[in-house]
């Protein structure tokens, strides 16, 4: 179940530009970069990182 889960997550993220470039970083990987789109929305509404950092603070909780 859970890795229907991950080949699900993947195909969603495929075909989301912003998560194939942040997927670019090194350390981010697939369920990271699902969790930051999924608590910020669409990156491209914030001018620069400082308003991502404000949003992401508040609505993503990494355990």
């Amino acid at each position: 179940m859970l890795e229907q889960i991950e080949k699900d997550i993947e195909a969603l993220l495929s075909e989301i530009l912003m998560a194939q470039q942040l997927h670019t970083i090194r350390g981010l990987g697939k369920i990271f970069t699902a969790a930051i789109l999924a608590g910020t929305g669409d990156l491209r509404q914030y001018a620069h990182g400082r308003q991502v950092a404000l949003v992401s603070t508040t609505t993503i909780t990494i355990v």
